[in-house]
Parts: structure tokens; C-alpha cells; sequence
């Protein structure tokens, strides 16, 4: 058998609930987790609060990179948006449905994936909110990945890819 070191992280080590949704790596060393109890960091041994600020129902998250920003979506419809820089909240976005995955488009929007209501684009600069593809209307959105000008979505209906916002 190989020599194996398991250790476990749980609610003991400062993790805000035993069940890690996301992992979503910052830096190196740093990755941020996601919780039902909220969202924390973790330096590979220690887990840490975000930002001293109390996080609840967080069931998905994407960093941005180019803007230093952290986008945590919440079950019950909202997704907040954060400067690493300033450890503050920049924007709130509102939607009508729980949110199941986020994912930055560079720094200008965020594609917000949904329960059964498809693919939301909230816009920073106009601060709206509109629908992505109307192919994707009536299902849920679990992960998002971008690739160039396709932005790929993992579905209850399967694999979904849109090229171009066609």
C-alpha cells in the first residue's frame, strides 16, 4: 500500500460548515473555500475568516485575477462582489433565482449560473442584469468555463457551449 498522510478540516480547524463546496485557488498559497457556513481562506494549514466579514448560504464563488476580485454567489439569489485590495464590498447583485455558479468575464461582467433560469450577465459598468442565452432559459447552470470567445456550461441537460454570445 502506498504511505499515505490523510488530515481532515472540518468546523474543529475554523472551516464555517463540514461541507467544502469550492476550492478556488488565489494564489499559491492561498485558496478560497466555499461553504454552506460561509467563505473562508486557507493557506494549506490554516483557515482563515474572509475578511473578517460574516459570509452564510455561499453555494459558489470565482476569483478574477486581472481585477483582484472575488465574487461569492449565495443561495438565495444574491452575488457579491469584493475588492481583495480593500477587503471591501464593491456591488451586490440581485437576481429572482439561487445562484449555483459564477464565473468572470475578464473584468467587465460575470456570468451567473442559476436553478432552473438559466444564464444571467450582469454588466459592471451598466450594473444590469440580462440573459445570456435565451437557449439556456429553463436550465440550471452548475459550473462555467471560458474558453476564448466560448464560454462552456455544465447543465442539468448536459454540456452547453455558446460561441460568441450566439
Amino acid at each position: 500500500l502506498l504511505n499515505e498522510t490523510f488530515l481532515i478540516y472540518n468546523t474543529k480547524q475554523n472551516l464555517p460548515a463540514s461541507n467544502c463546496k469550492q476550492i478556488i485557488p488565489i494564489t499559491n498559497n492561498l485558496w478560497l473555500l466555499c461553504t454552506s457556513g460561509g467563505a473562508c481562506f486557507f493557506d494549506g494549514k490554516n483557515i482563515s475568516p474572509f475578511y473578517e466579514q460574516k459570509t452564510e448560504n455561499v453555494s459558489c464563488a470565482d476569483y478574477n485575477a486581472l481585477g483582484n476580485k472575488i465574487a461569492l454567489g449565495h443561495y438565495y439569489s444574491t452575488v457579491d462582489v469584493y475588492d481583495c485590495s480593500t477587503k471591501k464590498l464593491l456591488t451586490q447583485v440581485h437576481t429572482d433565482a439561487q445562484i449555483l455558479s459564477v464565473k468572470f468575464l475578464q473584468d467587465t461582467a460575470l456570468l451567473i449560473g442559476t436553478n432552473k433560469q438559466g444564464l444571467l450577465l450582469y454588466n459592471f459598468k451598466t450594473t444590469e442584469t440580462t440573459n445570456f442565452s435565451t437557449q439556456l432559459s429553463l436550465l440550471s447552470i452548475y459550473s462555467m468555463a471560458v474558453d476564448k470567445e466560448t464560454v462552456w456550461a455544465g447543465t442539468d441537460k448536459g454540456l452547453f457551449y455558446i460561441k460568441g454570445n450566439e
